[in-house]
């Protein structure tokens, strides 16, 4: 460490500053608050690479910004860190693994990811795939070492582009993209969390896929045990399943889903929903200039059931061929997108309001309808009088707002949210939060500790959480309780988990239930009872089948959880009885 305190550098832009406050592109540490989950800044790994800030994180790892001492340049870092198999200690560097089958997944894991490591750094010569340069095992963990670049993820390009762009310009960075996976497949690798976010668009105009955290060889006696990792709307039908079998045709639908949110600028419902009542509507309502021909093909693509898709990338990119002779005239000459026009800054870019959960741009919520407006001008005398009792309505939220448009902003963004619309509830949800409606903060609580539209960051999870669990919101308590539990951002507390997972479970939350259900099937926090647990499973089945039936594609998405864990619960709910699963998932007890 000593190394690392001698050669102080920025942890934002990884110049030397000996001062608190960086001259040349003013980051302040005390300014971006730490979390225990991460390694400390300034910190010196393996003697070679000195850590900046955190440039991102996923469901199995963290990535860093880092600067490589020996060749001095900057590099990004990714550490094995699969969420929920492993606590961070509070020396801040060692990683312990979890106790139980969380250990021995985590242990497989992390083979998988130095195995996976090794095979990426074969991919050097590929010009869409960023290769790994050095691994390293260290704390417990492991690390990838690869190239740092300079641009924004496709994610951040729709947000800049108002939500989608041109048909062609998708098409041409989706075919890179399909290439890279092409070559991926041929090494026995899937990649599995193809989207928006995990494929990046270089200030030189290149088209990079990046994050290969979720990958791993298409068999494996471990694969059914491995975590998987979801992205709603991306991920097909068979990631929710324990022993979905998975290949080529499991990417196809990522690319697939990636495509269609690109044209049309939302995001495709969840497999799990599209199991049940397919409501996926056609690009060509958002794009009508979408050839036919590419509608059929994204359409294949997209199919529910794997043996209705495409089964291999090339397959899938020689089916829009016939749309991309129509395309060629609208596409650039030369590039594939407008890079920026000056390179990123390498301290943090502002924050996009949209993410992978993408949505139509951002409308105001709770306007008055043209019809029901006055027409008549109202005399000066009841002007007053109606100004004066709104600012009456406002003062207890502390704000000139009437507690009626806070609530009916808070309800719209609450609707939103369960659509799974995030980034367009995100900025409503912050609003109503901030002026004190607590069921708007517990859902925000929920985005922060999921990374729904935001960057994880556990601390204002809590928060938020805190703060809402005055009002004994549900949400809130859960995750208080997923918090403690996991040893998210607070050292780990079994009984104060145990105690807000309770208090939720008891006012009807499905997550909650579902929680509660798994400290008493392992031991943690509570004494084993698989009668308790398996009663508990039920009734989180069955609420988040209720909650379903709403158009609640978070209660879908758990009910999918919970099948990928493989409880066998038996769901009864709105739409009728649910036939008995294929035969390669638990059947239902």
């Amino acid at each position: 460490m000593s190394g690392a305190e001698a050669i102080r550098r920025c942890a934002g832009c990884l110049r030397p500053s000996s001062s608190s406050t960086c001259s040349h592109c003013g980051w302040d540490d005390a300014e971006h608050p730490e979390t225990q989950t991460h390694l400390p800044r300034h910190y010196l790994l393996d003697g070679h690479y000195y850590l900046g800030r955190v440039l991102g994180q996923g469901g199995f790892g963290v990535t860093y910004f880092a600067w490589d001492l020996t060749l001095d340049r900057p590099v990004a870092i990714k550490e094995y860190l699969p969420s929920g198999q492993c606590s961070r200690l509070a020396n801040r560097t060692t990683v312990q693994p979890s106790e139980g089958d969380r250990r021995e997944m985590y242990a497989y894991g992390l083979q998988r990811f130095l195995e996976e490591a090794r095979t990426l750094a074969r991919f050097s010569s590929h010009p869409c795939i960023v290769p790994v340069s050095h691994f390293i095992e260290a704390n417990g963990t492991a690390y990838a070492v690869m190239k740092y670049l300079d641009g924004v993820t496709l994610k951040q390009h729709l947000a800049n582009q108002g939500g989608r762009i041109p048909y062609p310009l998708a098409l041409e960075i989706l075919n890179r993209i399909g290439d890279a996976l092409r070559e991926v497949h041929d090494q026995g690798l899937l990649h599995r969390d193809v989207s928006p976010d995990n494929i990046f668009l270089t200030s030189e105009g290149r088209v990079m896929l990046i994050d290969f955290g979720a990958a791993r060889h298409a068999l494996g006696e471990h694969s059914e045990s491995l975590s998987v990792i979801l992205k709603p709307g991306f991920a097909p039908e068979e990631q929710y399943r324990v022993k979905g079998k998975q290949g080529p045709w499991t990417d196809v639908y990522a690319l697939g889903a990636t495509l269609y949110r690109c044209i049309t600028g939302v995001v495709p419902p969840p497999a799990i929903d599209r199991l049940m009542q397919d409501e996926l509507e056609p690009p060509s309502q958002y794009c009508p200039d979408l050839p036919p021909s590419v509608e059929r093909a994204l359409a294949k693509a997209l199919a529910v059931r794997a043996s209705g898709r495409f089964q291999t990338v090339k397959e899938f990119q020689e089916s829009v061929t016939a749309g991309r002779a129509m395309a060629a005239s609208a596409a650039p000459s030369s590039a594939s997108f407008d890079p920026p026009s000056q390179p990123p800054p390498l301290h943090p870019p502002p924050r996009p309001a949209m993410s992978d959960q993408g949505a139509p741009p951002r409308r105001e919520i709770a306007q008055v309808p043209p019809s029901v407006r006055s027409k008549a001008k109202p005399s000066r005398k009841w002007l007053f009088v109606v100004l004066g009792l709104a600012v009456i309505a406002a003062v207890p939220a502390g704000l000139f707002v009437p507690k009626m448009m806070l609530e009916s902003e808070a309800r719209d963004a609450i609707r939103l949210y369960k659509r799974g619309q995030f980034a367009a509830a995100l900025p409503h949800l912050q609003d109503a939060a901030r002026r004190g409606n607590l069921e708007a903060a517990a859902y925000l609580s929920t985005m922060f500790v999921s990374g729904r539209a935001v960057s994880p960051d556990f601390i204002k999870a809590r928060e938020w959480a805190l703060k809402a669990s005055t009002a004994n919101e549900p949400k809130a308590l859960n995750v208080l309780g997923v918090l403690y539990m996991n040893g998210m951002g607070v050292a780990p507390d079994y009984s104060l988990a145990h105690t807000y997972l309770r208090r939720a479970a008891d006012l009807g939350d499905c997550k909650a239930l579902f929680n509660l259900g798994i400290f008493y099937q392992s031991g943690r926090g509570a004494a084993r009872d698989a009668a308790q647990a398996s009663a508990l499973f039920r009734r989180a089945a069955e609420t988040c089948a209720k909650d379903a039936a709403q158009e609640d594609t978070g209660a879908m998405n758990q009910m999918g959880l919970m099948y990928q864990t493989g409880l066998r619960i038996m769901i009864r709910h709105g739409y009728g009885t649910r036939k008995p699963p294929p035969a390669e998932t638990p059947m239902p007890c």
